[in-house]
């Protein structure tokens, strides 16, 4: 019958536990509050919204059928500057785009406006993860059991054949790892125990007692240093510490930056380059209109008998050719979203047409391509000489540069993982000290007069203290593992600094390219003027000539092409040294404070730096890094 009631006893404690499994519900999470990555580039609260999956449209409200089946010539005309086109790019760019379509075919190579704030998070290697190792950790454990036994002889069951035993154990303890590498543990630790046998003083026991224990590393793993950088129970090539963390959310920030500034550049390429479409379209429609004109003084001419039915037949089709070009320049290739990227391209696009322009430029905005208007810039060009300080420049280049920053950042990253791969040719030395204080009992608690009453009346007594000093040795024979991380952390840092130094000779290569660009750009642009004033004279003057002497029809027509291409070539070469300009800036490293565009934080964290031998010389970094959920890019 007793059998019977404890399986009954036990199926029923089994069924409660598996209804209650089954009850289980995970905490109910609170909806964030919405903070959209456009205004906040670090975003660390995101609405759940944003991770369901819906197959809608861009837009909410849905574009009319007449905005998109309006002709675009009779789309209403939306001026805009550049400065409002950089606005509502920064405004509408969570990922940032490339006209070469990466993010459909390669997405995990697109930058977004999450990247930084991912890295930061990132629960492996962000920074709250390398901080969580520091975090005190507090660990419980309660047990209660019964054991039952028969043994052959009664001294293996001290004093009986027939041991039966209960047992109650429970234990607690709070252990932490300090910034210099010491673990620290501080736990209570009770014990019940109720047997049969004869030979026990009591017929039940209560041991309780507090006990702590410190761990101090004198050689390997000891320093602050190491642990921010390493973190704690690190291995050689293997270091994920605070200050590891740090470097890696402030290059993904400028990794991001550099995303950001290149997305601008084409940006105000596409920009201006639309604004050549615009004067492209008015030169084929002057171009269109002289040849008009052409065709009817020949027409009038033929009816005097003046001109001839082949002449007739060649202003003709003057006529129509120009008016082939005019529907190209209007409406521009298939391809005309097909690019090259803006910093590695200093060509400027003219025969793509101006609806192919605006809906690169739309694209890049993130705008949507048909809202019944037509984007018209309407910022003039840079006409005036714009005079750099090369000296001056190639500084500004050499401290702002973003691609400089990233690497001086990856140099620093280095140089810490050195410190740390030096750190593990030391042997493992620990100093060890524990003490602890217990007390034995009849109960739990008892009288502090009479001894062994109670557990922890017997312990605030203080008769029974245990302690105990020492050292630990421990390391290999050789360092075999040690030296190799050393070696393969000093080739790392050789190799990035190998590559810092060619970066900055480019960059000067580069940014003394754009000078020449900038300046050759501003030379065509006074050479073009003249050549437009020349070529207006001499269509006014043939086409004089031809109405009142015998005068070739061809050198009308070849004039009046020839005044096209100076009026293209007139404005090819200003929008030219507009984005020359650009480009200088880009090269100097201050094309985003030249657009007022600024990356702000709320919060400054020191960009951790790592002191070296004299064997590698170090790179110091003096500028500060954020990683609070805060930062933004305004303008």
């Amino acid at each position: 019958m007793n059998l019977s009631m404890k399986i009954c006893g036990l199926i029923f404690v089994g069924y409660v536990w598996l209804l209650a499994g089954c009850g289980m519900r995970s905490h109910k999470i609170s909806q964030a509050r919405h903070i959209p990555a456009t205004d906040r580039v670090s975003t660390a609260l995101l609405d759940p919204k944003w991770t369901e999956v819906k197959y809608t449209c861009v837009s909410d409200e849905p574009i009319p059928i007449c905005d998109v089946q309006l002709p675009p010539e009779e789309r209403e005309e939306w001026e805009l500057t550049l400065d409002a086109v950089i606005q509502m790019t920064l405004e509408r760019s969570q990922v940032i785009r490339d006209i070469g379509g990466a993010v459909v075919s390669d997405p995990e190579s697109v930058s977004t406006a999450f990247d930084p704030v991912i890295v930061k998070t990132d629960p492996q290697l962000g920074v709250q993860a390398a901080l969580s190792d520091f975090d005190a950790q507090l660990a419980s454990s309660l047990l209660y059991g019964r054991t039952e036994q028969t043994l052959n002889n009664t001294i293996e069951g001290q004093g009986t054949r027939d041991p039966r035993v209960n047992y109650g154990l429970f234990d607690v303890s709070v252990s932490k790892i300090t910034r210099n590498g010491t673990q620290l543990k501080l736990g209570n630790l009770t014990d019940f125990d109720r047997n049969n046998s004869p030979l026990n003083r009591f017929s039940q026991s209560y041991t309780g007692g507090f006990q702590g224990e410190i761990r101090h590393p004198l050689k390997q793993g000891a320093g602050r240093a190491f642990n921010q950088i390493a973190g704690p129970g690190s291995t050689p090539g293997n270091y994920r510490g605070v200050r590891i963390a740090q470097i890696n959310t402030r290059i993904e920030i400028t990794d991001f930056k550099a995303a950001v500034r290149d997305l601008l550049l084409n940006v105000e390429r596409a920009y201006w380059e639309l604004s050549l479409s615009y004067r492209n379209l008015e030169a084929k429609v002057q171009g269109r209109d002289a040849a008009l004109a052409t065709w009817r003084i020949v027409q009038a001419r033929l009816e005097t008998g003046d001109a001839d039915g082949a002449e007739e037949a060649l202003a003709r089709e003057r006529y129509y050719a120009w008016v082939t070009e005019v529907e190209n320049a209007f409406v521009g290739r298939a391809d005309g979203l097909a690019a090259s990227n803006a910093a590695q391209d200093s060509s400027v696009r003219f025969d793509t047409g101006l609806l192919a322009a605006e809906r690169r430029l739309r694209f890049l905005i993130g705008i949507p391509f048909y809202d019944g208007k037509l984007i018209r810039p309407i910022d003039a060009t840079i006409q005036s000489e714009v005079i750099f300080d090369r000296p001056s420049s190639l500084a500004f280049a050499l401290q702002n540069n973003i691609e400089l920053q990233s690497q001086k950042l990856n140099i620093t990253k280095h140089e810490c993982e050195l410190v740390a791969a030096r750190n593990f040719l030391q042997p493992q030395v620990d100093l060890i000290g524990r003490y602890r204080m217990h007390g034995f009992g009849e109960e739990l608690f008892g009288s502090t007069n009479e001894a062994n009453s109670g557990a922890y009346s017997d312990l605030l007594r203080g008769d029974l203290q245990d302690w105990a000093v020492g050292l630990e040795w421990k390391s290999p024979v050789g360092f075999r593992r040690g030296h190799s991380a050393v070696r393969n952390a000093q080739f790392q840092l050789m190799r990035e600094k190998a590559i810092y130094f060619e970066q900055e000779r480019q960059i000067a290569i580069e940014l003394d390219a754009a000078f020449a660009e900038q300046q050759r750009a501003f030379a065509t642009s006074g050479i073009n003027q003249d050549r437009v004033d020349a070529a207006r004279q001499r269509v006014a003057a043939v086409r004089e000539k031809y109405q009142v002497v015998d005068f070739p029809l061809e050198f009308v027509n070849i004039a009046i092409q020839r005044a096209v291409e100076a009026e293209t070539a007139l404005a090819r070469s200003q929008v030219e040294h507009s984005i020359a300009v650009a480009l200088v800036h880009y090269a100097r490293g201050t094309y985003l404070t030249y657009l007022d565009v600024f990356y702000q934080s709320n919060a400054i964290d020191p960009v951790p730096t790592c002191q070296l031998a004299s064997e590698i010389t170090s790179v110091q970094i003096t500028e500060s890094i954020s990683t609070d959920e805060g930062d933004s890019l305004t303008h």
